[in-house]
């Protein structure tokens, strides 16, 4: 059986299917002790290693691709609103977007900084020279669109 794992707090949303076991490893840390540190070997069990800093890029590094883990490490918002960009193929205003979070993916996203939100998940994950997208400011508020330089391989990855 697998279960939803969602980490939700300031400047984070992470939601994976992981395992019971991981599951309630990962219950038994958190009610065992709250300010208990994870060991090396509780990191490396329940999958840590995965996101270490390792993976993530050197403040100088540009992609001419995307990263390789970058599919893999979408939240529900991230892969939510590259799908609506993908989808307009053009500029979207923040409202829209946030609009279609709302209906389309049925993810409630609060005021204008929603947006915000999602794109910082990308900056911490691979640096600021990383943009999958493109901003601009359009009368009273942003608007979005998706960097062209990924287009095709999004598209080749979800067909």
């Amino acid at each position: 059986m697998t279960v939803t794992a969602k980490l939700d707090g300031e400047g984070i949303e992470v939601e994976r299917e992981i395992s019971e076991a991981k599951a309630v490893r990962i219950m038994e840390i958190i009610f065992d002790d709250e300010n208990a540190k994870v060991s090396e070997e509780d990191s490396q069990e329940l999958g840590e290693s995965s996101y270490s800093s390792e993976d993530s890029p050197k403040p100088e590094e540009e992609y001419e691709t995307l990263p390789d883990s970058f599919f893999s490490r979408l939240t529900r918002r991230q892969k939510a609103y590259v799908e609506i960009l993908l989808e307009a193929g053009d500029w979207v205003s923040n409202e829209e977007i946030r609009r279609r979070l709302e209906d389309n993916y049925d993810l409630s996203c609060g005021g204008p900084q929603a947006i915000s939100g999602i794109r910082s998940g990308f900056t911490r994950k691979y640096g600021k020279e990383f943009n999958v997208d493109e901003r601009d400011w359009m009368g009273d508020q942003n608007q979005y669109r998706l960097n062209e330089q990924y287009r095709e391989e999004i598209e080749e990855h979800w067909d």
